[in-house]
């Protein structure tokens, strides 16, 4: 090969891998499900001090919240929120949403449809799909009254033989 055709052959070559390097490295990242953003976390910054305002509201409320899962057979798991007031009581007629998901895989989100029992007691239904530590996000709306919480529950392998 003469040497003026080396060059521009490395050159191209040197380019090419760069490019294929950088195209594997898009798709690796892509694909890793341990991977997420924040939802709305630019909304999320700017809206900071209403936030922050919602949260001190909802703790001058006094209420409080218990949170169980209880993986069932189904590889499903039974999502039961028990909510109290200031006072100790069951707090009744009250609105809530829950959104759970496994802390390794964050953008694996769930909203199960939370049915309210007698006691103050919600429950709902959504797919546990791994042992672990799992994140709840509780928003609880009675009136003008809403009170936010967030629990961290971490779920035991009960297959024995490793989380999935």
């Amino acid at each position: 090969m003469k040497s003026g055709r080396f060059w521009p052959i490395f050159i191209t070559s040197i380019l090419l891998f760069d490019v294929g390097i950088g195209v594997t490295m898009i798709i690796a990242a892509n694909s890793d499900p341990s991977f997420a953003v924040e939802k709305d976390y630019y909304d999320k910054a700017v809206d900071w001090d209403a936030r922050q305002a919602a949260r001190r509201h909802s703790d001058e409320l006094g209420w409080s919240s218990e949170v169980r899962i209880i993986p069932l057979a189904s590889g499903h798991a039974r999502l039961v929120v028990s909510l109290t007031d200031a006072d100790g009581a069951s707090l009744e007629n009250v609105q809530v949403r829950a959104e759970v998901f496994p802390n390794r895989f964050a953008s694996d989100r769930q909203s199960p449809s939370m049915k309210g029992e007698l006691g103050g007691v919600h429950v709902g239904e959504f797919d546990l799909r791994t042992a672990g530590a799992w994140e709840v996000d509780l928003e609880a709306r009675r009136g003008s009254d809403v009170f936010i919480a967030n629990h961290r529950i971490v779920i035991p392998d009960l297959s024995g033989g490793g989380a999935r």
